[in-house]
């Protein structure tokens, strides 16, 4: 429906958008992130969600963090969440070989 055109649609998700960036707006000023990526459903509702994330971003969180965060949409779908956990393992592996201990199981 938003795709379509309908109107109400449209501004159902744009009012939605601006409820996340808001929320999103504070973390920008505690975190200072480089990019947000919305993911999942949300995702797929592209930029009449994005455009009001990043309108609430740049009216609530300080100029130079709503400037830093770039607002993407995630293009991983449903493998986001195991790819997240494969580079989390992957990163502690390479971490933990980097101070002289192998992981569990590596054996030898």
């Amino acid at each position: 429906m938003v795709a379509g055109g309908d109107i109400a649609a449209r501004r159902l998700v744009a009012d939605a958008g601006r409820a996340v960036g808001r929320a999103l707006a504070d973390l920008c000023n505690c975190l200072n992130p480089a990019a947000i990526v919305v993911g999942g459903e949300l995702s797929l509702a592209g930029d009449a969600l994005l455009d009001g994330v990043r309108e609430e971003i740049g009216r609530y969180s300080l100029p130079g963090a709503a400037q830093a965060a770039a607002v993407k949409a995630g293009v991983l779908g449903d493998r986001a969440e195991v790819l997240g956990a494969m580079a989390l393992v992957i990163a502690d592996t390479d971490r933990l070989r980097s101070a002289g201990l192998a992981p569990i199981g590596a054996g030898g």
